[in-house]
């Protein structure tokens, strides 16, 4: 399966994205996203390092885009790649989502450091 290796440190889910992405990887995505959501007391902070991903279907695409209007949880999505498609494919799903929290890093480091700092943030807001 594609989309591999889900994690969930404090608030923040990790996963990558390998090969090809297609309907049923982001399903199995959305589920996994809605889940650490509903089970995270204050917003959740997605990473996805997708280094590795080839292509992403136009079907997994509108998955990913309406699984980003299931909860109200997830304060943000963080991209990593250097595949100038796989970047063009994460802008155009982040604007086509409503919230506009996709933010796309061609640096690993940059983006982990990134949603970490998102994930204390929204964590020391939500505590008070």
């Amino acid at each position: 399966m594609p989309v591999i290796d889900f994690t969930v440190c404090e608030n923040v889910l990790s996963c990558r994205e390998v090969g090809r992405v297609d309907s049923e990887d982001a399903r199995t995505f959305a589920g996994v996203v809605a889940e650490a959501a509903e089970g995270s007391p204050y917003p959740i902070v997605v990473f996805i390092d997708a280094r590795e991903t080839e292509f992403i279907s136009p079907d997994a695409a509108n998955v990913f885009v309406q699984s980003a209007e299931v909860t109200d949880n997830v304060a943000c999505y963080v991209v990593t790649t250097q595949d100038l498609i796989i970047k063009q494919t994460s802008r155009i799903l982040g604007m086509r989502n409503r919230r506009g929290n996709t933010h796309i890093f061609d640096n690993y480091e940059e983006a982990i450091d990134f949603a970490w700092e998102q994930a204390q943030g929204t964590a020391a807001v939500h505590q008070r």
